[in-house]
């Protein structure tokens, strides 16, 4: 039976303490370690007993722990003031990711489930915006659901879901890159910029402002893209119409598998959250 030193001791009782603590803090555990400190100090079997009573009660002695007070090894001490330290730097390290996590500091650019306005169902914020785009498009321009679907899977592979309003890495170097829905360059972005101002919108990624530019672009110089999809029904040719006419990017990173892939998933979505409404009704 190995003697415990006093030093030994109360590393061994102040650990559990400290490890405790963490795990609860509303719970008074004076007098009880109290206790377990008096009886641990006896050591021999009133050692091991007031330890197995503390695994039963509370808990906060593992099997493993058990078993490191009747281990007749010389290097115990050694090994169970290293166990106790781990133990409680094990502790405090998961202490504090849980609460850096509930601040928020480490978990980013997570999208926030909404509810559809139109189906009450949890959807997700993006999901949202290009549900109001279809609408707003076969309202302003009598698409039909799969060729606006079309039009805004393009709009969602531009933006990586409508997440980057700003074109992380510009292709065109030395250029202030994409920007908006359409990640609108060049003399574009600048006639987007000048809409801003004009009709003082400073959020570049505010729904009315690119839907709003959007509109300005199909009702003036982007109206041959309208014209194209006079006739189509198909939503991978819509989309590709879109692409090639509205868009224009270069064939390297056109991606239109990609764009129809989106578009796809847009109108099933949509489609989902409609006849959910339409039941409701």
């Amino acid at each position: 039976m190995v003697v415990f030193s006093h030093s030994n001791l109360l590393v061994l009782a102040g650990g559990f303490l400290i490890l405790e603590g963490y795990g609860n803090m509303s719970y008074n555990y004076g007098p009880r370690y109290k206790e377990l400190v008096e009886l641990m100090q006896q050591g021999g079997p009133t050692a091991t007993k007031a330890a197995r009573q503390a695994t039963q009660s509370r808990g906060y002695m593992s099997p493993v722990n058990v078993s490191m007070v009747e281990d007749d090894d010389e290097d115990y001490a050694t090994s169970l003031n290293t166990k106790i330290f781990n133990r409680f730097k094990e502790v405090r390290e998961n202490s504090e990711f849980l609460n850096n996590t509930r601040k928020g500091n480490l978990i980013e650019d997570i999208d926030t489930p909404v509810f559809s306005k139109s189906s009450g169902v949890t959807v997700d914020k993006a999901y949202e915006t290009s549900f109001k785009l279809i609408d707003d498009l076969k309202a302003d321009y009598g698409m039909s659901t799969e060729v606006a679907a079309g039009f805004v899977g393009n709009l969602w592979h531009e933006t990586g879901g409508f997440k980057y309003m700003q074109e992380i890495r510009p292709l065109v170097k030395g250029s202030k890159g994409g920007l908006g829905f359409a990640q609108w360059t060049g003399r574009r972005r600048d006639n987007f910029e000048s809409y801003l101002k004009q009709e003082g919108k400073k959020d570049t990624a505010s729904y009315d402002a690119n839907y709003g530019f959007l509109k300005k672009e199909l009702d003036t110089t982007e109206g041959r893209v309208l014209k194209k999809l006079e006739g189509i029904s198909n939503i991978k040719d819509a989309t590709k119409v879109v692409s090639e006419t509205y868009l224009i990017p270069s064939k390297k990173y056109a991606k239109i598998d990609k764009r129809i892939e989106a578009a796809e998933d847009i109108l099933k979505r949509y489609n989902e959250d409609r006849s959910l409404t339409d039941e409701d009704n």
